[in-house]
Order: structure tokens, then sequence, then C-alpha cells
């Protein structure tokens, strides 16, 4: 049984905690009556709260009446710049924060998770125009390219649709990945903004790559494409433990015809615009799960490469994951590190793409969610 406590107060913003709802009441239903799993709003007063845009809703129970939590979700929302000057709001936060398995905040509910505590110390995420101003409060590191942020037990995301993908994420992690997936599935959630493509690109988007790549699932006329990619021979000198059937089109076409039917493995095509980069998956090997990438060559050195494994660990939730490294893969390593790995061993084994046996370093990824880096690692 899993009970989702959502805080809400007048002038929350609705799809700060109404995107959420959706996502946790939507999971309760696909797991069943036997589940028992709910979702509750909780409010200061028992009164109807009028949220920012004019939503008014009643709440289910109270601060002082509400049953026991596994989650707490605190939205974010213009009320929140009165809440946190609210010692009766603020100190329930405090004491719930510490009774829950989870607690996560949307948008600018990360101010009242800082003002009560759960927040100091950690890593989080808020809306972007908020960013400079939670900084500023001092004892939070605020990060600024991740739609959300896993540190520990705390999860908070950016502004508004953001907590979507948080509670996915979140629902992924309590009962399961192929759960989450349902539930994505359920809502019909697969965004493709409809104007995105005719808006003007700013100056740092016109420049860096990082801006512009997205990720979605392979698809077969993705294929030549990434065959053509891993052909690349300063590649597989870095990648050094290829499979030396890679450079036959045919044998590489069916080795990922049964990759894209392996449900074990997680494969995704990096695109800049409509273009195929690279790509980045997870697999299983020897019962660990690891994590693989190629990138074009015009695009290393650019970021590329850790943003797109830090979208990719936003969804394989597989804790601990692992990723291996050519030990002179200096740019691998800086990939793997941005996002949290850290070195835990070396091997030493024979490399097809070099014709020797050379160290490889192993590394590891035990907690939380990516950091979405940038910058000029590959």
């Amino acid at each position: 049984m899993t009970t989702y406590g959502l805080l809400v107060f007048d002038d929350a913003e609705e799809l700060d905690f109404v995107g959420p709802w959706e996502v946790f009441t939507t999971s309760a239903a696909l797991r069943g009556e036997a589940a028992a799993d709910r979702a509750v709003l909780i409010a200061e007063h028992a009164a109807t709260v009028r949220c920012a845009k004019g939503l008014r809703i009643l709440p289910d129970y109270t601060l002082t009446d509400h049953p026991p939590l596994d989650v707490l979700l605190v939205p974010g929302g213009r009320g929140t710049r009165r809440e946190v000057s609210n010692p009766v709001i603020i100190d329930w936060i405090r004491q719930t924060a510490g009774a829950v398995a989870w607690t996560t905040s949307v948008c600018t509910g990360a101010l009242l998770l800082h003002e009560a505590g759960p927040a100091r110390g950690r890593r989080v995420a808020t809306h972007y125009s908020f960013e400079d101003a939670l900084e500023a409060r001092g004892e939070v590191t605020v990060v600024r390219d991740a739609r959300y942020v896993v540190d520990g037990n705390l999860v908070t995301s950016q502004g508004v649709s953001a907590g979507i993908d948080m509670a996915l994420w979140l629902v992924g992690r309590l009962h399961g990945r192929e759960h989450a997936r349902a539930v994505r599935r359920h809502i019909q959630y697969d965004p493709a903004p409809p104007y995105l493509a005719d808006e003007p690109l700013s100056e740092p988007a016109r420049t860096d790559p990082v801006a512009l790549i997205s990720l979605r699932e392979v698809r077969a006329e993705d294929l030549p494409a990434l065959f053509e990619i891993q052909q690349d021979q300063s590649g597989q000198q870095m990648a050094a433990f290829t499979s030396p059937g890679d450079s036959d089109r045919e044998h590489y076409l069916t080795k990922w015809a049964g990759l894209l039917a392996d449900r074990s493995v997680t494969t995704k095509v990096i695109l800049a615009g409509a273009e195929v980069i690279g790509s980045v998956a997870s697999f299983l090997m020897d019962g660990d799960t690891e994590v693989t990438y190629w990138i074009r060559r015009d695009y290393w050195g650019r970021g590329v490469a850790t943003a797109a494994l830090a979208g990719l660990l936003r969804e394989v939730m597989v804790r601990p994951l692992y990723g291996r490294v050519a030990a002179d893969n200096i740019g691998s390593m800086r990939v793997l590190e941005r996002n949290g790995f850290v070195r835990v061993g070396e091997e030493h084994s024979f490399a097809p793409a070099r014709q020797a046996t050379i160290t490889e370093f192993i590394f590891r990824l035990d907690h939380g969610a990516a950091r979405a880096g940038s910058g000029p690692a590959g």
C-alpha cells in the first residue's frame, strides 16, 4: 500500500500537483484494489482552496487529520512566497518529511522544502525563473539542467509539467519500470510540443548541440545511420571492446533486430534535430546492468554524450549500474563521472578493435538519478 499526500494551498500552481495526481492515481488504478494505493489532498484548513489560475478544490484532509503518508509532494506557485513565512505549514512539512519514505516537490515547492529543512545541503531542481533566488538562500545546490533531481529520498523537479516526469520516475522506483511505462501509456504522456519547431532558437541553442539533442526509442529505420557511425575507425579505437561482426552490415542489422526485441535492453537513438548522431543503451552482462553509447565523431567533446547518458539514466532505474572504459579513454571516463559513476576496479582483457590486451576501468553508479551535465566532455 502506498499513500501519496499532496499539499495544497491558495495560489498553488495547478499542474504542479494535478500532473503528479494523475500519475499517482493512475498507478493506483493499474495496481488494483488489492494494492490499496491512494492519493490524498491535504491543506491547512478544510475550506476550499483557490489555486493560482482560479481552479477551486476541496482538500481531503487537513494537516492534523490525514492518514500516514509514504510520499509527500509539495507544489509550487506564487502561493509559496506567502507560505514560506507560515510556521504552521513549514513545521508540518518538516515533521512529515521526517516520517515519509519519499519527499518531493515541483517548481517553487523547493522553496518550502528549503525553509523546512529537507532541501538544505541537497541537490534540487526548481522553476528556471527561481533558480538564482533559491541558490541565493544558501545551503543548497540548484541543478539547472535536469527536469528532476534525485538526492537520496528527496526528489525535486523543475516547473509545472516537469512534475509529471518526476512522478513517473517515482512510481517506477516504487513499483517497477514496466509499471511506470504502463502508467505513461495509460495517460498517453509522450511530449511532442507542437510549436517547438516554429520557434526561433535562442543564441545558446544555435551554438550548443546539447540544447538541440533529444532521445527516443531506436527504430528500424535508424539502423543504417547507426551502422555508419560505428564504422568510424577512431570511434572503434576508443571503444576498444567492439564486436568483430559489427563491420558486416547484415550481421549488424540482425544483431540490432535481436536487441530491439530484448526487453532487458533499453536503447535510445540520439537526435540532433531530426538527424541521428548516435545511440545510448543499457543491457545485461553476466547479471549486471551496464551502459554504453556511440556518438558520431563530429559531436565528440561537446557535451552530447554526457547529456544523452543523463537522459537514459532518468529512465533506467536499476542500481547499481556499471560502465566500462578503456584506461586511455579519458573522455568517456569524464562522461561517466559527470553522471555520478565512481571508479571501482579494473580488468585486463583482449580488445578486438586494438588486437591487444589492455586495461579496462570499471565504473559504478549506486544511487540516485543522473546529473544532466554539459560541457567539454564527450
